[in-house]
């Protein structure tokens, strides 16, 4: 009788591995396949040719909110200039940080630091009446946004780039000839609303013609104006 294990050998001596299947191809095995595969790409390649399109189309349009950009930092820099010489002086320091005063011999009181305030002060210690609280607040007081001949010139500079920004957008021809109220209400339809015909957009004429420091014009008045003008380069209809 032969041994158990050698039975099992001679099983399995007989045996043969299962044939595999091919494997699965990703090719598409029909043509409507095909087709939706073309659609896709030409889908995908119009797609990309229209937002190219835009974004040098858009190119005036980042040129603008640039330029916008320029003209409010120098508006900052003239109102933060007048508030640095509109400010008080500080006194200096005398006999390490405080200022001692003296009696005279007549007994009235009087400051020998006096020459070191600014003028409202020193003339303070100088007479013993104080000067006004009207001076006073005149002295300390930023003036207006615009004031100057640095803000009338970045301030004018705010009419023409809306200009040559509606140029860029349409044709010279249809917009160098705009001004006064119906520029005012060009912009108004390529934006929608009436906010340049009848709000802020209104101290763009003004501006424009006026070849004064425009100091009447408040800061709140030129931010209203200049997000106005940001909103329209950016949103403004160039088929108007």
């Amino acid at each position: 009788m032969e041994p158990v294990h050698q039975l099992a050998g001679d099983a399995l001596a007989g045996l043969q591995e299962i044939p595999l299947p091919p494997p699965v191809s990703y090719v598409p095995q029909t043509i409507g396949w095909a087709i939706v595969g073309a659609l896709l790409v030409a889908a995908l390649i119009y797609m990309s040719w229209r937002m190219f399109r835009r974004y040098r189309a858009n190119a005036y349009r980042r040129a603008a909110l640039a330029e916008l950009a320029v003209i409010e930092g120098a508006l900052l820099h003239v109102e933060a200039v007048s508030l640095i010489e509109a400010a008080p002086s500080l006194p200096s320091p005398v006999n390490g940080g405080g200022i001692k005063e003296k009696r005279r011999e007549d007994g009235r009181g009087t400051s020998n630091a006096a020459s070191s305030l600014s003028p409202p002060l020193a003339k303070r210690g100088e007479d013993g009446r104080g000067a006004s609280s009207s001076n006073a607040a005149s002295s300390s007081s930023p003036p207006p946004a615009g004031r100057g001949e640095d803000g009338r010139v970045a301030l004018s500079a705010l009419p023409a780039l809306l200009k040559w920004t509606a140029i860029a957008a349409t044709s010279r021809a249809k917009v160098a000839t705009l001004s006064g109220d119906e520029w005012l209400r060009f912009l108004d339809r390529s934006l929608g609303g009436h906010e340049f015909e009848r709000g802020s957009g209104r101290l763009l004429s003004r501006i424009a013609y006026s070849n004064a420091a425009t100091p009447e014009i408040s800061r709140e008045q030129i931010d209203s104006l200049i997000t106005l003008s940001r909103r329209w380069i950016e949103r403004h209809n160039a088929d108007v």
